[in-house]
């Protein structure tokens, strides 16, 4: 059970701490307000048409740069369970954008500065790139057509199926 604890710190008379039951408090609030505020729509789920309404009413509506960043920083560390992620991702699955989203995607990233990086940039960027790879061995491993040792990855690419000594 969840408790809440109210204490109004100016008024002298209230030297105590009042204890509240969550859910019955907000039961009190939800039958104090009956069909006025935000409380009349708890536990209740709109039709079609008030949801299209709504949906219209923010459509086309212009957000300040101050705005949008309060919107990301508010998103941002939001935890997903797995089975949530993996709901999200299923239910985008498959779908192609039209020509004319990928038009206005592409028109939106010709403004991105991509580069060059600064100096120091770069140096943090090789930095943690080789501290990843700190103490992973790559095995390796033989071209059966040329004998040829190294890096397995390496080698998967220019030997193997590719390797210039393969007979066919």
């Amino acid at each position: 059970m969840e408790n809440i604890y109210i204490a109004d710190l100016d008024d002298p008379m209230f030297d105590f701490v009042l204890e509240y039951d969550h859910k019955e408090f907000m039961a009190e609030i939800r039958e104090e307000q009956g069909s006025v505020g935000a409380g009349f729509w708890w536990g209740k789920t709109r039709s079609k048409e008030d949801k299209k309404k709504m949906s219209d009413a923010q459509k086309g509506m212009k957000r300040s740069k101050e705005h949008k960043r309060n919107i990301s920083e508010s998103l941002k560390g939001i935890k997903r369970s797995e089975e949530h992620q993996r709901k999200l991702n299923e239910s985008k699955r498959g779908k192609k954008h039209s020509l004319e989203t990928k038009k206005l995607m592409s028109e939106m990233r010709r403004d991105v500065k991509r580069g060059p990086h600064s100096e120091e940039h770069k140096r943090n960027l090789g930095a943690s790139v080789s501290k990843s790879l700190k103490g992973h061995k790559q095995p390796t491993v033989t071209c059966p057509h040329c004998q040829k040792t190294g890096g397995k990855n390496a080698m998967k690419r220019f030997h193997y199926d590719n390797c210039k000594q393969k007979r066919t």
